[in-house]
């Protein structure tokens, strides 16, 4: 290489004229903005000769939403970033925040409670933990697997399988009671108890103990009328107690 084309190089790399000047994103669901700023913005000003695209792709992949990710530096000045998020399972209710949880129970993002859910987020199941233990969870934290698989199980429940003719059903997690279904239109309320807590519990128990639960809750209310009922204990499916509403 000619010292005439290093010292033009050199020129161009030092020069006003490559300097990165913008940073577009694209592919964001619910990865936050000042994430990606915190990531992105140290290279405004430099030259995009001088740019590690491979290095911010590393950093960005860190980040709890994003599965994978690239940048491009373009010769106008803008740096382009594309995400691909994981899938989204479910949003946490708090008494301090709506966190948004991926398939594997990491918290990858937190809104207010107060926060409308962006559309893309619509529709996914809404858990309520009552623990205080989970006020402080943040993004980056992550819960039990077993937890989780627990909530999205109960969470799919059709009213019908429990012999209910609620349109729908609430699930909560009680520091006491464990997960707890409720109807919010019939009025009445049955604690499932907690999974997982044996260490020999695998997805295939905790499935036939809820089929089980289920199973108790339909014959309750085949004798009572869900309206009648307030309160069902059926942690123990063997041995279901409940209170009519009175």
């Amino acid at each position: 290489m000619s010292l005439a084309m290093v010292a033009a190089l050199a020129g161009l790399a030092g020069g006003p004229w490559l300097r990165v000047r913008a940073v577009s994103y694209a592919g964001t669901g619910w990865t936050t903005r000042a994430d990606l700023d915190a990531i992105m913005e140290p290279i405004l000003g430099r030259s995009a000769l001088l740019v590690d695209t491979a290095s911010l792709v590393l950093e960005l992949g860190e980040l709890p939403a994003v599965e994978r990710a690239s940048v491009e530096v373009g010769p106008f000045g803008e740096a382009q970033v594309a995400l691909v998020e994981g899938g989204a399972a479910a949003m946490w209710r708090t008494s301090a925040a709506q966190l948004l949880l991926a398939d594997d129970g990491t918290v990858v993002g937190v809104l207010s409670l107060t926060a409308a859910p962006p559309g893309t987020l619509v529709g996914l199941p809404v858990i309520e933990d009552l623990r205080d233990s989970s006020h402080d969870l943040t993004v980056g934290d992550a819960l039990p697997a077993n937890e989780l698989e627990a909530a999205l199980a109960l969470a799919a429940l059709p009213t019908s399988r429990l012999g209910s003719q609620a349109s729908v059903l609430s699930v909560a997690l009680d520091p006491t009671y464990g997960f707890v279904l409720s109807s919010p239109q019939a009025g009445w309320r049955a604690a499932f108890g907690f999974y997982g807590l044996d260490p020999g519990d695998t997805s295939e128990t905790m499935e036939a103990r809820i089929a089980s639960q289920v199973s108790a809750v339909r014959t309750l209310f085949a004798s009572y009328a869900e309206a009648q009922v307030a309160w069902v204990d059926a942690r123990n499916p063997g041995r279901v107690y409940f209170r009519a509403r009175g």
